[in-house]
């Protein structure tokens, strides 16, 4: 380990890289930190509602159709519809939907940190929205890279929305 941080240190003096990934044929084998890091996620908790500064759920609000919030969130009412495998065009008041930046076909050397920063989101997010319990992907595998919706109230959990989801 001390091989790669003088390696990396060398090599890219302005980048802060705070983990490494051992690669073989595609597949993440491990990863290791690099540097000491504590992440904070901003949220409180109030009965079942959890407000987060930024999520990847949009909350449907009175007067939402699929049309104008793919408007406002400069995407298409059928590739929201295919995040959240809808089979209509028809959503209901406070429904969690995930508004879709891109879909992303996943190859060589695509691991969730580099999509995150290609894309201006982050890791935690893709692994959200594609309901992944860790940061391994298969090349080939169709990811689904969210936008972070700021400020939404939530009134239910990501569990319970990709349970829903494989239920359709």
């Amino acid at each position: 380990m001390a091989t790669t941080k003088k390696f990396i240190g060398e090599r890219y003096p302005n980048l802060k890289i705070t983990m490494a990934k051992v690669v073989i044929g595609g597949i993440a084998v491990t990863s290791f930190k690099l540097l000491h890091t504590d992440h904070v996620q901003a949220a409180t908790t109030k009965g079942n509602q959890v407000s987060n500064s930024s999520s990847i759920y949009y909350q449907v609000s009175s007067g939402d159709t699929l049309s104008k919030i793919a408007n406002k969130y400069h995407t298409s009412s059928n590739n929201i519809k295919q995040a959240n495998h809808l089979k209509s065009d028809v959503i209901k008041v406070n429904q969690l939907l995930i508004i879709p930046k891109a879909f992303h076909k996943v190859q060589t050397g695509d691991y969730l940190t580099v999509l995150a920063k290609k894309y201006g989101t982050t890791a935690a997010a893709i692994k959200e929205a594609n309901g992944l319990k860790s940061d391994v992907t298969y090349i080939g595998q169709t990811l689904i890279i969210p936008i972070l919706i700021q400020g939404q109230l939530s009134t239910s959990n990501s569990t319970a929305f990709h349970q829903k989801a494989n239920n359709l």
